[in-house]
């Protein structure tokens, strides 16, 4: 593994789209699924300018692993308090679509929110491609679990498809354990159409 640093994210336009794109990667397909009528350059470009407009508080949860002058690697991470800012409803409706809209509303609802304040929600964690397997994934998750508990939180979770086994393994391998079964809708509302089930992991942090 190459010396690396671990920063927030910047205001920087390459810093926000790097962003956008890995948080695509760490989605891996639930947002094609949730943006069913979108291309995946509008769900990249929509998302850019989202992590744009963040506030510096919110830059304080998302961070960026440098290695050399090259972006690696990408975490968020969501607090009680810590929600991203997002454009008005009316330019996601325009974006997206009422229906593709009320699909994400309705999976934030089911699945992540409210977040309780003693608990961390990993939203995204991802690595470029031909930096995998040499450690910086783990030196993200550990940059987010310490931060996690400066914030008093004793839990951590996160959520991922039934599927993504590479993504499971590794956070097994750090400690993560599956809360329940995989899930793929609530009530009679389906969440995500011919997709496997997604599982939620979790993980004890000592403060």
């Amino acid at each position: 593994m190459m010396d690396y640093s671990i920063r927030n994210l910047s205001k920087d336009e390459r810093d926000s789209e790097f962003a956008s794109r890995m948080m695509i990667r760490a989605a891996c397909g639930s947002f094609e699924a949730l943006y069913s009528s979108s291309s995946l350059k509008t769900i990249l470009d929509f998302y850019a300018a989202v992590y744009r407009c963040q506030t510096n508080v919110f830059r304080k949860n998302v961070f960026v692993l440098n290695a050399g002058k090259e972006n690696v690697g990408f975490a968020e991470v969501h607090f009680e308090d810590s929600a991203k800012e997002i454009p008005d409803l009316k330019d996601f409706i325009k974006t997206f679509g009422i229906k593709d809209v009320c699909k994400l509303l309705l999976f934030k609802r089911v699945f992540v929110f409210p977040i309780p304040r003693s608990e961390a929600y990993l939203h995204f964690l991802a690595v470029e491609e031909k930096f995998k397997g040499q450690g910086y994934g783990t030196a993200l998750l550990k940059k987010v679990e310490k931060e996690a508990v400066s914030r008093q939180c004793n839990k951590i979770f996160l959520l991922t498809f039934s599927s993504n086994t590479r993504a499971i393994k590794f956070y097994e391998r750090h400690g993560y354990r599956a809360a329940g079964k995989p899930r793929t809708g609530y009530g009679l509302f389906p969440i995500l159409v011919n997709k496997p089930g997604i599982i939620r992991y979790e993980k004890q942090l000592s403060l």
